[in-house]
């Protein structure tokens, strides 16, 4: 089938307020996460905050994953974790309190979050959570999230998951969203879907333009999530 990339969309990190940063200030919410430290939280390695240094809390890491197959999930796995070739394998197993024999019985791993809103309960809900979900779940300006008191967007590499980040090449969690045509499609019907597809990227939402881009306004670009962004 032929397809389409119309636009970009951005993923972000959000973290459970408990999760503090001595350097912010007293009871300050961590608001930034290198990539290493997301490569060693979401790999499975980290099992205290406090692994990190003084400047974080003594409190258990508790890492929510979304299932295997989420779009979600694959390029956290490609663009950030291990797709060019650094860092290490996502966790791929779900500790269990019952579960007797599991190979590494201090990391907490929440796996099984169908779906977006699974996955911020689960950082809302349990000191010491962290996880990702589409940038656009957060407030563009105060980087809160509606419906979830306890949740916090953080910047990834010193930046948050914007528009202008993401086409300016300074924030890489995105992927291009895709779309696909029948190749027998022909004449006005091809016409019609096509005319759809330019539509579609020129006309995004008022409510989605602090955070997706308009494919044909990157300044970065990538075929797959397993490439790093380039020009």
């Amino acid at each position: 089938m032929a397809s389409s990339k119309p636009f970009v969309v951005p993923f972000g990190f959000y973290v459970n307020t408990s999760v503090t940063d001595a350097r912010l200030g007293t009871s300050a919410t961590m608001n930034n996460m290198t990539r290493m430290m997301a490569v060693l939280l979401f790999s499975g390695q980290i099992m205290n905050w406090s692994d990190f240094g003084p400047n974080y809390p003594s409190i258990p890491a508790v890492i929510c994953l979304r299932h295997s197959g989420s779009g979600t999930h694959s390029t956290l796995d490609y663009a950030i974790v291990k797709g060019n070739g650094w860092g290490s394998t996502l966790a791929g197993y779900e500790n269990r309190p019952d579960d007797t024999d599991n190979y590494d019985s201090g990391q907490s791993v929440k796996y099984f979050n169908d779906t977006t809103g699974d996955e911020l309960t689960c950082v809302n809900g349990q000191t010491g959570a962290i996880g990702y979900a589409d940038a656009d779940k957060a407030n563009a300006t105060t980087h809160a999230v509606s419906g979830y008191s306890n949740t916090l967007a953080i910047m990834y590499q010193g930046e948050y998951p914007t528009s202008d980040a993401v086409k300016n090449g300074r924030y890489d969690f995105w992927t291009n969203e895709w779309a696909y045509k029948d190749p027998t499609l022909s004449g006005a019907q091809l016409t019609f879907v096509n005319s759809l597809l330019t539509y579609a990227a020129g006309h995004i939402p008022t409510s989605e333009l602090p955070f997706w881009v308009d494919q044909t306004t990157m300044t970065f670009e990538k075929a797959t999530d397993q490439q790093y962004p380039h020009k």
